[in-house]
């Protein structure tokens, strides 16, 4: 029975991502799911991007996400970029991390890069003290403001 359970948590874990993924690329933003593919978008970074970094389980993930993607469809001509990761696959995290420097990768987190430079950043801890996805989408259309 033990067996049998994990592997239908496996099964839901992955459909639980598939849809999470589905939501951020209907939401307008793309997913890197490989270093590769981070490093190609990082690496002589040109524009400016919004980083989602994704968390998977916990309210501030939903709010980041959920704030993210409403920020985007306001205000979408505003970045020229939308990037999501997952940073616990394959090493995206490693892939990531100079990239973000100086601050350290936290699940959620939502970063502005402009031209390889970092210009707004909301760690997993003002999410979470946000408590509230209304509260990350106002502070995104901010910094959309601050660009234009």
């Amino acid at each position: 029975m033990e067996k049998e359970e994990t592997i239908t948590t496996k099964i839901d874990e992955r459909e639980y991502l598939r849809k999470i993924e589905n939501d951020l690329s209907d939401g307008g933003f793309l997913n890197l799911k490989t270093p590769d593919e981070i490093h190609a978008h990082f690496k002589d970074h040109k524009g400016v991007t919004l980083l989602l970094v994704n968390a998977i389980i916990g309210i501030p993930g939903i709010e980041a996400r959920m704030g993210a993607v409403a920020a985007l469809k306001a205000m979408p001509d505003v970045v020229d970029h939308a990037v999501t990761i997952i940073p616990h696959y394959e090493g995206n995290g490693e892939a990531l991390e100079p990239y973000v420097q100086p601050y350290q990768i936290s699940c959620p987190m939502i970063v502005m890069i402009k031209d390889g430079k970092i210009i707004h950043c909301l760690e997993r801890y003002m999410i979470k003290r946000m408590y509230d996805e209304e509260k990350v989408e106002a502070t995104i259309k901010q910094w959309f403001y601050l660009l234009k």
